[in-house]
């Protein structure tokens, strides 16, 4: 069977009598989620029964088999009067196949979001937050940059904000500077009075002031 390829009627029935776009029904008739239900031999069109999760009905798309074009698109009870009755049973079968589409297509989308997910913790879980302290003199000019801490991120949602509610690293990073501090006293002059913090070796760095933190 061609690929389905709509006419200007076709288009403008879907346009009067479906709720889902006329893509939507090439793409349903391209993965064959139809029943056929009989055909006009002389003519190659072939009589589709599917279904409408918007309309939350069947319908009736009329198509050539050797061109794909979509001829018509019609609801039951028009089809009875121009053609035949189309029977419970197709209808039931249509509406399983839709179904059955929609579940899988669910279930394939939440597996991609949940493979997505897994690679992204991978990803985060090599990485912790780092921080670094500027070291002024006493006119406030930063004489170098060294390094104070790392913190596993553990919520992996990079989520900084959140590091800086966390008690526990508040008190290993009260502590490294504590130690850093005692270092440092062979020149009183210095002193640590900004941090900075990024995720990982390359993350962007957010700058903070140790009065901001509440622990000086």
């Amino acid at each position: 069977m061609k690929k389905a390829v709509l006419t200007y009627h076709a288009h403008e029935k879907i346009e009067e009598r479906l709720l889902m776009p006329a893509e939507t029904l090439c793409e349903i008739l391209d993965s064959d989620l139809v029943v056929t239900t009989g055909g006009d031999g002389s003519s190659n069109r072939y009589h589709k029964v599917f279904y409408s999760p918007l309309n939350k009905m069947c319908f009736v798309a009329v198509q050539d088999c050797k061109t794909g074009h979509i001829v018509t698109v019609l609801p039951i009870d028009y089809h009875e009067n121009k053609a035949w009755r189309i029977s419970n049973d197709a209808q039931i079968m249509a509406k399983d196949l839709m179904r059955k589409h929609l579940k899988d297509k669910e279930e394939q989308e939440a597996l991609r979001q949940f493979e997505k997910i897994q690679r992204i913790k991978k990803i985060q879980s090599r990485l912790n937050f780092r921080v670094f302290a500027y070291l002024e003199d006493d006119v406030k000019g930063i004489i170098d940059k060294i390094f104070i801490c790392s913190w596993k991120d553990e919520s992996l949602q990079a989520d900084l904000d959140k590091l800086l509610e966390d008690d526990k690293f508040l008190a290993h990073l009260c502590k490294r500077l504590h130690q850093k501090r005692t270092i440092l006293k062979i020149n009183s002059n210095i002193s640590i009075k900004r941090l900075s913090v990024q995720l990982g070796k390359k993350g962007e760095e957010t700058l903070l002031s140790l009065e901001s933190l509440k622990i000086v």
